[in-house]
């Protein structure tokens, strides 16, 4: 990558994000849409267009999705969760320039964040604040869509996926400005020692 770059590293940073993204998106959508005609060959799904709340798992579901569009709403945060928690890889990986210590990291935040986003439907106000943090709480979209658990936010009342996907973006955000930050902040000083 670095080869294929006109200014070397200069846009290696962007590449490598935009390279990542486009990977996860990807391969989200392919492993969907293969596991659909699996599914679709194999039952026959002939009943695709149904609500979401026809099943009994799902009859408390606030919404109002069919089977099909359930399935790739599901697979949409699982892409949204995997391209947040690559995103802070990638910044890791650039502010450390270590593979072992990258690998380490990567671990410590995968046990964390997954042991966070199990408390994504609990009762308790601060485990929910903390499992809302965790990106890894868009994988538990199945059991989000169930029923109708939310959030009381100054007086409102908000789904708690609803808020969870909002502070992810918000999170993405954040971590692209501090790579951006971090990117012209090491290239202003590099071109001030030469």
């Amino acid at each position: 990558m670095i080869l294929a770059t006109k200014k070397g590293r200069k846009t290696y940073v962007a590449g490598k994000y935009i390279s990542v993204i486009a990977v996860i998106i990807m391969c989200t959508v392919v492993i969907a849409c293969v596991n659909y005609i699996v599914f679709y060959i194999t039952y026959g799904l002939k009943g695709s267009q149904m609500p979401i709340y026809a099943l009994e798992e799902f009859q408390y579901s606030p919404y109002n999705l069919t089977l099909l569009q359930a399935y790739f709403a599901i697979q949409g945060l699982k892409c949204m969760a995997l391209i947040v928690v690559s995103t802070l890889m990638c910044l890791i990986s650039n502010m450390t320039k270590n593979t072992m210590m990258l690998f380490i990291i990567f671990i410590g935040v995968t046990v964390f964040g997954l042991y966070c986003s199990g408390y994504i439907c609990s009762d308790n106000v601060q485990k929910v604040v903390i499992a809302i943090a965790s990106p890894f709480s868009l994988f538990k979209g199945f059991n989000i869509f169930k029923s109708l658990y939310e959030l009381d936010l100054f007086g409102n009342f908000e789904l708690r996926i609803n808020v969870c996907i909002v502070i992810q973006v918000i999170f993405e955000m954040l971590l692209i400005c501090i790579s951006y930050y971090k990117y012209k902040h090491s290239n202003s000083r590099k071109e001030s020692f030469r």
